[in-house]
């Protein structure tokens, strides 16, 4: 039985070990972004020279579709068009 504050970062609160994901997938409905995609190829690079939390790990980014500012807008304008006709907010 450990004691209180010994378990290491890679031990869960149980008292098994954890072992951290190979692959890690990250779909965003609704769409993501062209920086949501270079912060994952940010990741993916420091992963590749054994750096920081991703390291040893592949991240793999998708979604229902790919976001740019104007998109989002137009998204946005739709959805609020549609709250104030069926009555909501």
């Amino acid at each position: 039985h450990p004691a209180c504050g010994t378990l290491s970062s890679r031990t869960h609160a149980l008292g098994f070990d954890m072992q951290a994901p190979k692959l890690v997938v990250v779909f965003i409905v609704g769409g993501t972004t062209y920086e949501e995609a270079k912060a994952v190829a940010d990741l993916n690079a420091a992963a590749e020279r054994n750096e920081g939390w991703s390291a040893g790990m592949r991240l793999v980014l998708g979604g229902t579709s790919v976001q740019s500012s104007s998109s989002f807008l137009r998204d946005f304008q739709e959805v609020m068009t549609n709250e104030r006709y069926q009555g909501g907010g």
